[in-house]
Order: structure tokens, then C-alpha cells, then sequence
């Protein structure tokens, strides 16, 4: 219930977009939270029409999110490390800034 969109001002705020689109199963704003080349990788993966099942679901333990780390790439690009609380799960992710504010550009490697 404490999930909300928060736009694509930040890289923070994209984050939060992204974990609510995930929570709510919201398909539209899931997608529109990734930069274009990860939506076009996407969109087979999320051909089924199962993402309004499956997205709360990933989500069903978490109970919050903390940044541990925040790495800046480049003017464009950053790396931010989030811990799934609830779950433990730890993840670093690639932000990129479009014209249209920061979007998820995949999991980053480097951490």
C-alpha cells in the first residue's frame, strides 16, 4: 500500500515508479518505467498478458525498499543499488536519462 508512482524526475523516483508499476501489476506504467532498448527486450517477455498476475506476485513480500549505494556513471547514467526489504534481496540497477526523465535500463553487472 506505501508503493506509489513518483514520476522520472530522479533516478530515485524512477525507482520508486518501477516498484510500483511491479506491485500493482500495471503492464503501461511497468513499461513505460524501462528506457526504449529495454522495452523492446521486454515486450516478447511480456507477450503472454501475464504481467498483471505475475508482477504483484514478485512484489508480495516486499515491504519497502532501502538505496544502499549510488554510483554516477556519467552525466546520463547511474548506478543505484537497491535492498528489497522483506525479501533481502539486494540489486543494482542501471539508470539512464531520457528525454523524457530517468527509466530502468536493466540490471547492471558491475556491482
Amino acid at each position: 500500500d506505501a508503493w506509489s508512482f513518483a514520476g522520472f524526475d530522479t533516478p530515485e523516483s524512477a525507482i520508486e515508479s518501477v516498484t510500483w508499476a511491479i506491485s500493482q501489476g500495471d503492464e503501461d506504467s511497468y513499461m513505460a518505467s524501462l528506457s526504449p532498448d529495454l522495452q523492446d527486450e521486454m515486450q516478447s517477455q511480456l507477450a503472454d498478458g501475464s504481467f498483471a498476475e505475475t508482477g504483484p506476485l514478485e512484489m508480495s513480500n516486499a515491504t519497502g525498499y532501502r538505496i544502499l549505494d549510488r554510483e554516477t556513471v556519467s552525466d546520463g547514467e547511474r548506478i543505484v543499488t537497491v535492498y528489497m526489504d522483506g525479501t533481502g534481496n539486494q540489486i543494482s540497477l542501471k539508470l539512464v536519462e531520457t528525454p523524457d526523465g530517468w527509466r530502468v535500463a536493466g540490471q547492471s553487472s558491475d556491482k
